[in-house]
């Protein structure tokens, strides 16, 4: 009779995951319906001080034998070990049962950020079929209050150009009111409508806001003077935390030159990560130009080694008529390397259209982020 029961099975088409039991599983699934496994629900969410988050699976009937699944991550915006884990499980139904439960461990940071996103799916599903839905999103909701910081360290402009604007970005929107105190903390230019004005003031992100502006009035003068900069620190958030990028510093080009117009670096040194990826280096000229001019520029120097450590190929640098602004990109390599901090050393040379100007050479610093174990 087993014998007759099982071929039947198979010539009725019972699941391989069913098949492949033998003879008892095959009197199951003619004597029982096959139960499906799947996720009790397609999503859920939770904030993030909530841990574990348990995502519950179901089976669509009991049955008389173990049915098993896989479950893993596939996907989402949450980086496993840092805001959640989730490690792949074999999950298992003992005879009878029909649910059980998936945990998610979340991380409470205290960074302000999006809400994020884990993904899990079933798979390699044993002695059942396989239901809907078969996948899961938990959506992961920050509870910490947004991060306040300008959106680069460092940026230059013509003194012809006022007012300079900063922008200053909130990590993720907020419900409440957002501000920050700004005031000029450092640089070489005199304020007070000298150089510029810009008096200590306060910066608010309306509910929802995520972008706003620092502005910084230049004087035109008509004065051949070296750039001038203006450093402005950001102090006491509300309703937010200050990120790392608390200070930026802008530099006034001057645009009145003595004799022909000179090309030059806007800075003498600056520093980078060598998780930065790509550093843009700034190279301005005294004053626009009627013409075009040129200037080359190539390593020279450095503790870093080319095509291990940067790549900065030899190149040309042109301004067409009225430009006075241009930069070249210094690619470096994130190893994971405990290693001293590396330079760069980039020199300008061979100007046409214009004169070569100071400073003609930029170090660059490559700061190393490993850590000794």
């Amino acid at each position: 009779v087993r014998d007759v029961l099982t071929a039947s099975a198979t010539q009725a088409g019972a699941p391989d995951n069913i098949r492949g039991h033998g003879r008892i599983d095959a009197l199951a699934a003619l004597q029982n319906p096959i139960p499906t496994i799947q996720f009790a629900s397609a999503a859920s969410e939770g904030l993030e001080t909530v841990s574990p988050a348990v995502i519950e699976v179901t089976l669509s009937a009991p049955f008389a034998h173990t049915v098993s699944a896989q479950c893993r991550v596939s996907g989402g915006t949450s980086t496993g070990g840092v805001d959640r884990v989730c490690q792949p499980r074999v999950i298992t139904f003992a005879p009878g049962e029909t649910m059980t439960t998936v945990p998610i461990t979340i991380f409470n940071d205290t960074q302000g950020e999006p809400d994020e996103t884990v993904i899990l799916s079933l798979s390699d599903v044993s002695r059942a079929l396989s239901g809907a839905p078969a996948s899961h999103i938990y959506t992961i909701h920050d509870n910490d209050p947004p991060v306040i910081q300008f959106e680069s360290d460092r940026s230059w402009g013509s003194e012809t150009t006022s007012p300079a604007r900063l922008a200053v970005s909130l990590s993720i929107p907020w419900t409440d009111p957002v501000s920050v105190n700004y005031r000029v903390s450092a640089g070489t230019s005199t304020g007070g409508g000298v150089d510029r004005t810009c008096l200590p003031g306060t910066l608010t992100f309306a509910p929802g806001e995520t972008r706003n502006f620092i502005e910084v009035f230049v004087t035109n003068d008509d004065l051949p003077e070296p750039d001038e900069s203006v450093t402005i620190a950001l102090s006491s958030p509300v309703n937010g935390s200050l990120g790392s990028r608390k200070t930026h510093t802008y530099w006034i080009l001057n645009d009145d030159g003595l004799g022909g117009a000179s090309a030059r670096f806007c800075e003498a040194s600056s520093s980078a990560s060598e998780s930065a990826g790509a550093v843009k280096i700034a190279v301005a000229l005294t004053h626009p130009l009627a013409t075009p001019a040129q200037v080359n520029y190539r390593v020279t120097g450095g503790t870093s080694t080319g095509g291990v450590d940067r790549v900065c190929s030899p190149g040309v640098l042109t301004f067409a008529p009225g430009e006075m602004l241009k930069d070249f990109t210094i690619t470096i390599y994130n190893d994971k390397t405990p290693e001293s901090n590396e330079t760069v050393i980039v020199t300008l040379s061979e100007p046409s259209g214009a004169l070569l100007g100071a400073p003609s050479s930029h170090t660059l610093t490559i700061v190393d982020d490993d850590t000794v174990f």
